[in-house]
């Protein structure tokens, strides 16, 4: 059986292993402020703004660090900032969790090299995986998002003392399912200037909840990368530098 643990851990020993917990608190449940952690099998029910698995943010990163087979109930951030705005965190592997209804299941920012594969994520009151600047080779494949009010977004990340900013590059979107709700604000988006040269996300091969595509609120149907027929936003859209050219007629 799981242990319960009513706090947290502050790990700052490398390649440690947390594994089969039962987080419970209002303090984040794992605080990363070394490289080379697994967590995996906990559960997890405490809450924090600042997320449940987190870094400190400020001078610490958390590469080559694997998260898998979670289950999250916490009803906030679940993962948040593995890498920070001055170091970029690398060999990320979030895998095989399960979330229901946080407001965020995962954000990343500042981090090179992610393989986001396999999370099934339930009625995220936010968005369901928040990009956030910074970001570079990521690959985000097979997830299942089902009623988030944004599954996925993409900013740039304004850098500290306000002096420009740090885009995404090289960010992969791929045979995920990625249902809204039925709202017209619900939408995967991608903020202007969040990614390097400009260029369209793929978010190709994607189930979008309709086996006509996503509702592109745009509405550019002079753009041959952006032609859903979806009548309606019932299953969410999509808006902005995306390219869905194709997609998924079924999960």
């Amino acid at each position: 059986d799981e242990s319960i643990i009513n706090g947290g851990f502050t790990i700052t020993s490398p390649n440690v292993t947390i594994d089969g917990f039962t987080f419970n608190g209002s303090i984040s449940a794992v605080e990363f402020n070394t490289a080379g952690t697994t967590v995996k099998n906990n559960i997890v029910s405490s809450s924090s703004v600042e997320g449940s698995f987190r870094t400190e943010h400020i001078s610490t990163v958390a590469s080559n660090t694997v998260i898998s087979q979670n289950k999250f109930t916490s009803g906030d951030v679940d993962i948040r900032y593995l890498g920070n705005k001055n170091i970029k965190a690398s060999g990320i592997v979030i895998e095989n969790n399960r979330s229901s209804n946080p407001r965020t299941f995962l954000v990343l920012n500042n981090t090179e090299g992610a393989d986001v594969t396999g999370n099934a994520v339930s009625s995220a009151t936010g968005t369901a995986i928040a990009l956030q600047g910074g970001n570079k080779d990521l690959s985000i494949t097979r997830n299942n998002i089902q009623g988030a009010r944004n599954p996925i977004t993409l900013d740039k990340q304004y850098i500290t003392g306000g002096i420009g900013y740090s885009k995404n590059s090289n960010v992969t979107v791929q045979y995920n399912n990625l249902l809204g709700i039925n709202d017209a604000n619900s939408y995967s988006r991608v903020q202007k200037d969040a990614v390097e040269g400009d260029v369209l996300v793929n978010m190709t091969k994607n189930f979008w909840g309709a086996p006509e595509g996503p509702y592109d609120l745009n509405n550019d149907v002079s753009n041959p990368k952006t032609n859903s027929l979806q009548p309606s936003f019932e299953y969410g859209g999509v808006r902005q530098y995306i390219d869905y050219s194709s997609w998924l007629c079924q999960p």
